[in-house]
C-alpha cells in the first residue's frame, strides 16, 4: 500500500499541527480555487491517483461538494491500498453490480477484505448499493476496517461507552468505537457547535472531506491540545482515566512559614484542591500516590492530625485516604498501639488501592523481630494486616532496605537489601530482590550462581509483575559483560538476567532504550516517554521532549510542540504519564512555550482529542 509503515527499527516523526504540503505538480481541477481550505489535500489526493476527476465544462472538475457514492468509496480505497491482487469472480458477490461495472473490481476487493460486506436483503441475496452516498459513520467504519487489513491491527484504545466524545455520537452508537478511533488517530475533530463536538453521523461524505479523511489517514497529524495543571512541576500520580492528578505544592502556614504539601487536580472541575489535616490545613504532606480509580490517596504526613485519634509525635506517618467519603486511616500503626513511633516513607500504592507498601524506623510495626532500623512493610486495607517483606539484619555501614515498587495488583514487590533475604546471598552487599507472596527471589545472582560481585539495586516492576529493572555495578549478572551497561532486565518468565541497553552517550541507540523502558508500560500498543537526542527528533533544538511510541505502526510522535508545530527552544519536558487509554499525557514541563507561545513552567496536560 502506499503508506509506509515504520515497524522495527525505523521511525516516523510526525508534527503536530502540521498542515499538508502543497505540491507544485499538483493536477488542476477547474471548480478547485487556490483558496479551498481542502486544496492541499485534493491535489495529494490527485497526485497519488486515488481520485483524477472527471471532464466538464472548461476543463476536468472535482466537484469538492458532491456525495461520495459508495463505488466512488470502493475505487479510493482500493487506490490507497496500492490497488492490490484481487482475484475477479465471474459471478458478483452483489446482486446490483454487475462484472462489467466500472469500478467491479475495487467493490470485490473491498469485500473480500470485509472492509465492506454490503446489505442483506430479503431472500438473504447480498447487494451493495454503489450509486448511494457514503454516510460520515459508514466512513469510520471503512477506514476503521482497512486499518485492520492493512496491518493486522485496529489502534483502538479500550474507551468507555460512557465516553462523551462527541455530543451526538452516544455508546450504544452501532459505530461507536469506529467512530471514536477516527478522532482517536487525528482523522476527524468533528464541528464546534454551541453545545460541544458533533460528529454529524449520519451526514454524507463529500468529496472536499474524503480528501481530507485519506490524506490524514495516509499521513496522519499528531495534533492534540494542552492545559496547564499547575504551576509546579512536581507531579506524583495519576487515575488511569487521567482525571485526577496528584501534584506537590507549597502553603503558607499561619505563622508565615512555607512549607511542601499535596494537591489532586480534577480535570472536570479545572482546579486543585489541597490535602489537609482534620484542622483543615495543607501543611507537612507529602507522597501522594493515587489508585487506579482515584478514589484511594496514599499520603506521607508529620501532621498531628491527619487522622481521627492522631496525636502529636512529630514523626512522619502513612495515611491511606478515601477520597469518597474523606475517611482516613494510618498506615505506619504499631502491632500493638495504634501509633508506632519514629518516622516511615511511603513506597508504593496497588491499583486498586487495597495494598501500601511502605518504609518504617519502628520497631512496633509487626509483632516479631526484625533488623535494627528501616524495613519495608505491607498493609492490606481490607484485613487491616501488616506484614513485613525483608527479614535479614545487614552488616554494619551498609545501606540497609529500600525500594518497594509493587506490581499492581500488589503480589509482588521488589526491593533491595544488605542482608541476606536468602541463604546463598553472602556477599554482604546491597542485592535485588522479588517477594512474591511471601517468597523471596534473589535477582542479582551471578552466573556461576550466589549473589554478584557488587551491589545492586531495583528501580522498576511492570504492571504485570512479569519484568522487573535491576541496577547494578556486578561483572558477573551475565556471561557476557559490558562494562558501559548497568542496567539489566529480570525475566520472571524464564527467571533469568539479560543485559539491558547502553546509555546514548556509550552507543547505546534510541531505539533499543525506548524499548527497555516500554517493557515498564501498562498501556499494551502506546507508550509516553521523554527524549533528548536527534536520533529520534531530527528537530530536537535543544531540549527535551515528550514524544509517544504507537507499536500498531512502529510510529513515534513529539507531543510537546507548540502551536506553529515547532519544538520549544530549550524547553525542558519530562516525566511523562499516559491514561490507561492513551488520551491523556500528563508531564512536566520548563521554559515552555505550548500554550499561546508564551513561556512558563508547570505540570502540563495534553489531550488526544484536542478538545479538553
Amino acid at each position: 500500500m502506499r503508506r509506509l509503515i515504520a515497524l522495527g527499527a525505523a521511525v516516523v516523526l510526525l508534527a503536530a499541527g502540521t498542515p499538508a504540503p502543497t505540491s507544485a505538480a499538483s493536477a488542476t481541477f477547474v471548480d478547485v480555487p487556490r483558496s479551498h481550505v481542502f486544496l492541499d489535500e485534493i491535489t495529494w489526493l490527485a497526485d497519488e491517483g486515488i481520485s483524477r476527476g472527471y471532464p466538464g465544462p472548461g476543463g476536468t472538475r472535482f466537484d469538492p461538494s458532491a456525495p461520495v457514492l459508495r463505488e466512488q468509496m470502493a475505487a479510493f480505497l482500493y487506490r490507497v491500498a496500492g490497488e492490490p491482487e484481487v482475484e475477479v469472480p465471474v459471478v458478483s458477490p452483489f446482486v446490483d453490480v454487475s462484472p462489467q461495472h466500472v469500478f467491479f473490481k475495487p467493490i470485490v476487493w473491498l469485500a473480500s477484505t470485509g472492509v465492506s460486506t454490503g446489505y442483506t436483503e430479503p431472500g438473504g441475496k447480498k447487494s451493495f448499493r454503489p450509486s448511494q452516498p457514503v454516510l460520515r459513520e459508514q466512513m469510520a467504519a471503512f477506514l476503521y476496517r482497512l486499518r485492520d487489513a492493512d496491518i493486522g491491527v485496529t489502534d483502538v484504545p479500550p474507551l468507555s461507552s460512557d465516553l462523551e466524545l462527541f455530543t451526538d455520537v452516544a455508546g450504544s452508537h452501532v459505530f461507536f468505537d469506529q467512530i471514536l478511533w477516527l478522532a482517536y488517530v487525528g482523522i476527524t475533530t468533528g464541528y464546534e457547535e454551541e453545545d460541544g463536538i458533533s460528529f454529524r453521523p449520519s451526514q454524507p461524505v463529500l468529496r472536499e472531506q474524503m480528501a481530507a479523511f485519506l490524506h490524514r489517514y495516509e499521513r496522519p497529524v499528531f495534533g492534540g491540545t494542552f492545559r496547564l495543571v499547575a504551576p509546579t512541576e512536581t507531579m506524583l500520580s495519576m487515575s488511569d482515566d487521567g482525571r485526577t492528578v496528584v501534584h506537590g505544592a507549597s502553603y503558607t502556614l499561619p505563622d508565615t512559614s512555607v512549607v511542601g504539601g499535596v494537591s489532586v487536580w480534577d480535570r472536570d472541575a479545572g482546579e486543585s484542591t489541597p490535602v489537609v489535616d482534620l484542622d483543615g490545613e495543607a501543611h507537612y504532606v507529602d507522597g501522594g500516590l493515587l489508585s487506579g480509580d482515584g478514589r484511594w490517596l496514599a499520603v506521607t504526613s508529620a501532621s498531628a492530625r491527619m487522622a481521627p485519634g492522631d496525636v502529636q509525635d512529630d514523626d512522619i506517618d502513612v495515611f491511606l485516604i478515601d477520597r469518597a467519603t474523606d475517611e482516613r486511616v494510618k498506615v505506619s500503626q504499631g502491632s500493638t498501639s495504634r501509633w508506632s513511633s519514629t518516622d516511615a516513607g511511603l513506597a508504593s500504592l496497588s491499583a486498586d488501592g487495597r495494598y501500601v507498601v511502605f518504609s518504617s524506623w519502628a520497631n512496633d510495626v509487626v509483632d516479631h523481630d526484625l533488623p535494627s532500623g528501616v524495613n519495608l512493610y505491607r498493609w492490606d486495607r481490607e484485613t487491616g494486616e501488616t506484614i513485613a517483606i525483608n527479614h535479614a539484619p545487614w552488616p554494619q555501614f551498609t545501606s540497609g532496605v529500600g525500594g518497594g515498587q509493587a506490581s499492581a495488583d500488589g503480589s509482588r514487590i521488589v526491593f533491595w537489601s544488605a542482608g541476606a533475604e536468602v541463604p546463598e546471598d553472602d556477599n554482604g552487599l546491597a542485592d535485588a530482590y522479588l517477594w512474591d507472596d511471601g517468597d523471596i527471589t534473589l535477582l542479582s545472582r551471578a552466573v556461576g550462581g550466589g549473589p554478584g560481585n557488587a551491589a545492586s539495586y531495583v528501580d522498576l516492576i511492570s504492571p504485570d509483575g512479569r519484568f522487573v529493572k535491576v541496577r547494578s555495578s556486578a561483572t558477573d549478572l551475565v556471561a557476557e559483560h559490558d562494562p558501559y551497561v548497568d542496567e539489566y532486565l529480570w525475566d520472571a518468565e524464564s527467571g533469568s538476567l539479560e543485559k539491558g541497553p547502553r546509555a546514548t552517550h556509550f552507543g547505546g541507540t534510541g531505539e533499543e532504550i525506548v524499548g527497555f523502558q516500554r517493557l515498564f508500560s501498562s498501556h499494551p500498543d502506546y507508550f509516553a516517554f521523554a527524549w533528548d537526542r536527534s536520533d529520534l527528533i531530527p528537530d530536537a533544538n535543544g531540549g527535551t521532549q515528550v514524544l509517544m511510541l504507537d507499536e500498531t505502526t512502529g510510529s513515534i510522535d513529539v507531543i510537546t510542540r507548540m502551536p506553529d508545530g515547532s519544538l520549544p527552544f530549550n524547553g525542558f519536558h519530562s516525566s511523562p504519564r499516559m491514561s490507561a487509554d492513551g488520551r491523556y499525557v500528563v508531564f512536566s514541563a520548563r521554559s515552555s512555550a505550548l500554550i499561546d507561545g508564551h513561556e512558563q513552567d508547570g505540570l502540563f496536560s495534553w489531550d488526544r482529542f484536542g478538545i479538553d
